[in-house]
């Protein structure tokens, strides 16, 4: 995942929350869409919207530019932010408003976050941070993401009606937020001080609930949230280096495993529970999925 998943000071007393979860197998009734883009080499599904539109990005081939994509009604259309060649869509909420960030040429600011909408662009960067990416957007426009600060140190963000918040979990060497539903609940994942990630539910009133996919000794990665608290993310087992999907709903783990795939890394859950993400073939080459339960 280009996603930079390994990239802290607002939140509130938190109250950490570690359930005793189920993990349950993989819905049997659960269909699968592949998702690639045309001309490209590989495809990553990361955002789903209640409409069924999905935004993410693919790379052209021989080139190793990325361009960043809206799949709307079977038809796809290329999103390139200012003409910069690297630009990643991550979120789109049901207004069509896309979150995304964009890789640029300047060492010194890496990347920056933006939102776009029928061609009209604004720029998200953190402020005093060295880069900014945005990975989550509500139906109220409220974006979240990750930036990098002066000390190289990775926090979360949340910017609303224009103004930035960091969100910083407690003891964290680096915090991601990576989706934001109606309700202001935040899903994302943190690197505690032994470099172990963990997946996290961060609800407005600042109770945390710490995600833990059970005998997931490598880590647990949670990327988006929908208006149900329903999350969607992944973990690798312990006994092989590959990637596996789940869904989490209350302290239950649903596996998602995109059929023939060695890696499967869902990154998106829209309120009908659609899934987005990617999987890894069996050649090698990353293609994106849709999960219909």
């Amino acid at each position: 995942m280009k996603l930079d998943s390994k990239s802290h000071r607002t939140l509130l007393s938190a109250v950490f929350a570690v359930l005793a979860l189920v993990v349950l197998p993989a819905a049997a009734a659960a269909t699968y869409q592949e998702i690639s883009a045309p001309n490209s080499d590989q495809t990553w599904a990361v955002g789903i919207n209640n409409l069924g539109q999905v935004v993410g990005y693919y790379e052209i081939p021989n080139t190793n530019i990325i361009e960043g994509f809206l799949l709307s009604g079977g038809v796809y259309t290329s999103i390139i932010f200012n003409g910069e060649p690297n630009t990643f869509a991550t979120a789109i909420n049901d207004s069509g408003l896309i979150a995304g960030f964009v890789q640029t040429q300047d060492i010194g600011t890496p990347y920056f976050g933006f939102t776009y909408q029928n061609g009209f662009k604004s720029m998200i960067k953190f402020p005093t941070a060295k880069s900014t990416q945005a990975f989550g957007i509500n139906n109220a426009g409220q974006v979240v993401g990750t930036y990098v600060d002066l000390k190289n140190v990775s926090h979360g963000f949340l910017f609303s009606a224009g103004t930035y918040k960091s969100i910083d979990i407690a003891n964290a060497k680096s915090t991601i937020a990576a989706g934001i539903n109606k309700a202001g609940d935040i899903s994302g994942t943190y690197v505690d001080q032994s470099s172990q990630e963990h997946g996290f539910l961060l609800h407005k009133n600042g109770t945390l609930t710490v995600i833990n996919y059970h005998g997931a000794t490598n880590g647990t990665v949670v990327g988006g949230i929908n208006d149900h608290d329903q999350l969607a993310g992944y973990f690798t087992p312990p006994t092989i280096d590959q990637s596996m999907g789940f869904e989490y709903n209350a302290g239950t783990f649903t596996t998602i495993l995109y059929p023939t795939a060695v890696s499967t890394q869902p990154f998106g859950i829209n309120n009908s529970q659609l899934v987005v993400g990617a999987w890894v073939t069996q050649q090698g080459n990353t293609e994106g999925f849709m999960e219909t339960p």
